[in-house]
């Protein structure tokens, strides 16, 4: 299984309150790294312009661990998924959360909710636009 190994149906029995309970515990001994998997074009970090403004940006490869119950069964994964953060002037830097991408281009929503938009226009440059109260506002990076 290319290194990842899991286990499955491991049975724990319990003594609760003089009656025998049987949990199944599902569960993984290892998962995807985020360094495993592949860096995509928008990873890294961008210098950016915003409606005439310098701004910054960064995207970087995270490990996405989920874990889920229903009843008595547990699950939990494993994987990674891309991450990306946004500095405008003086605030803080925000949450970016990748909605979309291709080759060519990315689709994320910034932390005020507004999808973005950005197209790869060369190897070191995007070019698209952000959203703000339902308008659109030129955006442009380079590195």
């Amino acid at each position: 299984m290319n290194g990842l190994k899991a286990r499955f149906g491991s049975r724990i029995l319990r003594k609760v309150a003089g009656a025998m309970v049987t949990a199944v515990v599902i569960a993984s001994s290892q998962g995807a790294f985020a360094g495993q998997v592949a860096t995509q074009f928008y990873h890294g970090k961008w210098s950016c312009t915003l409606d005439g403004r310098s701004t910054k940006m960064t995207w970087k490869v995270v490990s996405d661990t989920q874990s889920t119950c229903s009843q008595e069964k547990c699950s939990v994964s494993h994987g990674a998924k891309s991450a990306g953060s946004f500095y405008d002037r003086n605030g803080p830097w925000v949450t970016l959360t990748l909605l979309s991408a291709s080759t060519q281009s990315i689709t994320f929503r910034h932390a005020d909710g507004n999808k973005w938009y950005l197209a790869r226009s060369g190897t070191k440059k995007m070019s698209g636009h952000s959203t703000w109260q339902g308008n659109q506002y030129p955006l442009s990076c380079s590195r």
